[in-house]
């Protein structure tokens, strides 16, 4: 169902729901309300709502304002009087909750706040791959870090070994290649899809994606994807190093798994 105005009080919170605000516009507050809402009207614990958001700062905020608003809503109800609250508790009462009822939700949800799931994107790939480690059969013993080094130890041993036997005798074209062709932007690209899709066998990872190439280049281009993508891969893991890239690629693969996903669908089943 589609509504123009989001009244963050009353508008129904079933099923999934996207919000299109400009900045300034009061996202943070509506996100308090909706996570109160689903406490009380839902029945929802804390611990099984997830809130992702982009920055550290933003989650070191939303954890702070979660705390204030459960405890300024909490002395509201308890003291009877005129609050910042007034707009849900005015639909609570019309909607007959009991204020007992209420009370007991959000001072269970005050006494887990620590336990809240609010996090960054990455944050939250870094926890889903820690906690479900052994069905992902992966070895996330990891630091996420800089990964300029493993790709320049990359790009340089398989320059240096395949560039001479790629053009042995030609070593204007082996300059070319190795001075003209954006190596480091191809290596990232070629490593994550490496990984989440097949790689398609198209030269568009050409500098000129227009012009066909030579037999030798394709090739080598071909090797190239195969052998620098697995050194580079090779690398990290001696280097014991995830990107932020890794860590988004290795939680897809991992949510599309049957039972990871349901496993945190269970313990997550709402998400703002």
């Amino acid at each position: 169902m589609l509504y123009k105005e989001f009244d963050a009080a009353t508008t129904p919170i079933e099923g999934r729901m996207l919000l299109e605000a400009s900045a300034g516009t009061g996202k943070t507050y509506s996100l308090m309300r909706v996570l109160l809402r689903l406490l009380v009207e839902k029945g929802i614990e804390l611990d099984r709502i997830l809130v992702v958001t982009f920055t550290n700062a933003a989650t070191d905020e939303l954890s702070s304002r979660l705390r204030s608003n459960l405890t300024e809503l909490i002395e509201q109800i308890r003291l009877n009087k005129s609050g910042s609250f007034n707009d849900l508790l005015d639909s609570w009462g019309e909607k007959k909750y009991s204020q007992d009822i209420i009370l007991e939700k959000l001072q269970t949800a005050l006494n887990k706040i620590d336990d809240a799931a609010i996090f960054t994107i990455h944050g939250f790939c870094q926890r889903i791959l820690q906690d479900f480690v052994f069905s992902s059969k992966g070895n996330y013993d990891f630091e996420i870090g800089d990964d300029s080094n493993a790709k320049d130890k990359a790009l340089s041993t398989f320059l240096r070994t395949n560039l001479p036997k790629a053009y042995p005798g030609y070593p204007t074209e082996q300059l070319s290649l190795a001075r003209d062709i954006p190596w480091e932007d191809i290596l990232t690209t070629a490593a994550g899809l490496s990984r989440s899709k097949p790689l398609t066998r198209q030269m568009k990872l050409m500098k000129d994606a227009n012009q066909k190439p030579e037999d030798e280049t394709t090739r080598f281009f071909e090797t190239f994807i195969d052998q620098a993508t697995k050194l580079y891969e090779e690398n990290k893991k001696d280097e014991r190093l995830f990107t932020f890239d890794d860590l988004l690629i290795e939680a897809c693969l991992l949510y599309t798994s049957p039972s990871p996903r349901d496993g945190l669908l269970s313990r997550m089943p709402s998400s703002a």
